[in-house]
């Protein structure tokens, strides 16, 4: 016992003494993270929440479309509409509502050869960057509500996103019968342009930046001296 209270004696006078050495650090590290906390970019998320209003099975004329999509086809409404939303069909007709913001984009890109001037390649390039495929998440709940965000360093741009994505839900019933209710969704949060940034957490950034360069200095004290016998035994 009196092996393990010298041990940790040891290791206390260690830390003590070299206490400058790891208020420094430590310093230095959060100096540095409040720093890249207000100077990286700022990102913004939007969200939206609904619920379909049918409880019915999914009509012949969707389960046809998700079929030609080559999207596996549940009898389930809400899951089959989730498949819809998440198709390649879904984020071309999204993209093609915001392809002329990125017009003088595209353009440079095909004048590169980044790009072909055609539909699909210029589908797919918005959609990229869009984020359409990182940057846009669908997940339904266990009570079957759907919830939607998007994140971007435009807040009004998010709400747009949404705002379309929403649009092109109900177009969706409207053109191919999705469900025989005429309003298939019901809101519960609308979206919204956030007032505040989604990132950085300036808070989180200074705790973690504290808390690991803490570990890594005391960890890096202790076996320093570990380190300078080994390279002398090396040596000799």
């Amino acid at each position: 016992m009196s092996e393990y209270v010298l041990d940790f004696y040891s290791i206390i006078k260690t830390l003590w003494k070299k206490k400058l050495s790891i208020i420094g650090f430590v310093f230095l590290c959060v100096v540095i993270s409040i720093i890249y906390s207000y100077s990286v970019q700022k990102v913004y998320k939007s969200e939206a929440s609904f619920f379909v209003n049918s409880q019915n099975k999914a009509s012949s004329s969707l389960m046809g479309y998700a079929s030609v999509l080559g999207l596996n086809t549940p009898s389930n409404l809400e899951n089959l509409i989730k498949n819809v939303l998440n198709s390649e069909s879904m984020k071309i007709q999204l993209a093609d509502r915001f392809k002329d913001k990125f017009k003088n984009q595209v353009q440079n890109a095909i004048k590169a050869g980044i790009i072909q001037d055609t539909s699909d390649h210029v589908a797919t390039y918005v959609i990229s960057l869009l984020g359409l495929r990182t940057q846009l998440s669908i997940q339904i709940t266990k009570d079957n509500l759907f919830r939607l965000s998007y994140v971007s360093n435009d807040p009004q741009f998010c709400k747009d996103i949404l705002d379309q994505f929403l649009a092109l839900i109900m177009e969706f019933n409207d053109n191919l019968e999705l469900s025989a209710e005429k309003n298939i969704i019901t809101l519960v949060d609308p979206p919204r342009v956030p007032i505040d940034h989604f990132k950085p957490n300036k808070k989180m950034n200074v705790i973690l930046a504290f808390g690991s360069s803490l570990i890594f200095a005391c960890l890096f004290v202790l076996v320093l001296p570990g380190i300078k016998d080994l390279i002398k035994v090396l040596k000799e």
